[in-house]
């Protein structure tokens, strides 16, 4: 049971971290973009 705890939290924590990097790098394409820089 202990062992199902850990992998559905770490997988929580992996979407988690997987949603985050992409907003970062949105936010950076979207900087980027309003810039003129090339992404």
């Amino acid at each position: 049971m202990m062992r199902i705890q850990n992998i559905l939290e770490a997988t929580k924590q992996w979407s988690m971290s997987i949603t985050f990097n992409k907003v970062l790098i949105s936010k950076i394409q979207y900087v980027g973009a309003t810039h003129g820089e090339p992404v």
